[in-house]
């Protein structure tokens, strides 16, 4: 074999071993955004806070609990909060302690995607306020 041929196959070799990892990083990295996609398109209220724009965290956080409470707004019974939640495909808890009555704590978790969603009750079981967080998985 001629010294050009080998010094193709050469080339060529080390031009695989880079494009497959890079290759791979791109079909993982498609795959992704896929099962992100996926999770918002399930979760029509968590998509709608997720689609907020970026802003300071403080008006962010304000933004998602304004959206929870609208869908849950206060004085909503405390079955309506968990039927509302429970469609989003979060389980929820009681709060521990001295907020076991006073507090749902929510929350759903994907590969890529974990939220948490408190709700506080007043001492009639009806939604007197929420909080949301979204956290990376």
């Amino acid at each position: 074999m001629s010294w050009p041929k080998r010094i193709l196959i050469t080339l060529a070799a080390a031009a695989a071993l880079i494009l497959i990892p890079v290759v791979g990083l791109v079909i993982y990295d498609f795959y992704e955004r896929m099962q992100v996609a996926l999770f918002y398109r399930a979760h029509s209220m968590l998509r709608t806070m997720h689609e907020l724009p970026d802003q300071s965290y403080e008006t962010r956080l304000q933004g998602m609990t304004n959206i929870l409470l609208k869908r849950l707004p206060i004085g909503s019974a405390r079955s309506d909060a968990l039927g509302v939640l429970s469609d989003e495909g979060m389980k929820c808890s009681p709060g521990t302690g001295s907020t076991a009555r006073t507090m749902l704590v929510c929350g759903v978790t994907s590969p890529r995607v974990r939220w948490h969603i408190e709700i506080q009750l007043d001492e009639n079981n009806k939604v007197s306020g929420g909080r949301v967080l979204t956290l990376k998985a």
